[in-house]
């Protein structure tokens, strides 16, 4: 049997997972699709990695991503998928695995997922982003678009202008 969960596919920041537990041994792999829509080439390259047979156990995350992975996986043969909540340690896992990818981006590791909290998780970022404009960059492409986004991008980039220590990181 193999469980698969996903992290990090709301974020506005980073680059979302897909995160695979079997026999007690965790593999992950990063989402191409940084819009976190369909997590359906990773999901199959975990299945490879993995070695899961076509009649295999996979229990999955019932969350959107997966949605063209389960249509297209009955369609190759593989017979036994269930989509359900997953919950425990591979949900601890891959969120680490997400918050780890954040901090390589920079993001500062005061920055936690405590208790499922996922808004305050997103107020926390959304605050790095306005201390950190290096941050700005690795801001997911359809989330630049977003009217809050360009909000505070805006208000930020008239906070460095105004408040020069801002800029030069003497408040971070």
């Amino acid at each position: 049997m193999i469980i698969i969960e996903d992290a990090g596919t709301g974020a506005i920041v980073g680059v979302p997972v897909v995160v695979g537990l079997k026999n007690g041994i965790v593999k992950s792999v990063k989402m191409k699709d940084l819009k976190g829509s369909s997590a359906t080439a990773e999901t199959f390259q975990l299945l490879d990695m993995f070695d899961v047979k076509k009649d295999e156990e996979i229990r999955i995350c019932r969350g959107k991503v997966f949605v063209k992975f389960c249509y297209d996986a009955r369609l190759q043969g593989y017979t036994n998928i269930t989509q359900m909540k997953i919950e425990g340690k591979l949900q601890d896992i891959a969120e680490d695995v997400y918050m780890e990818s954040l901090y390589s981006l920079g993001m500062d590791r005061r920055v936690r997922l405590y208790e499922k909290e996922y808004k305050q998780l997103f107020d926390d970022i959304i605050n790095q982003l306005m201390l950190n404009s290096k941050l700005w960059p690795h801001v997911r492409p359809h989330f630049q678009v977003n009217p809050t986004f360009t909000y505070i991008v805006n208000a930020v980039t008239r906070l460095e202008n105004e408040f020069l220590h801002v800029r030069e990181g003497e408040l971070g």
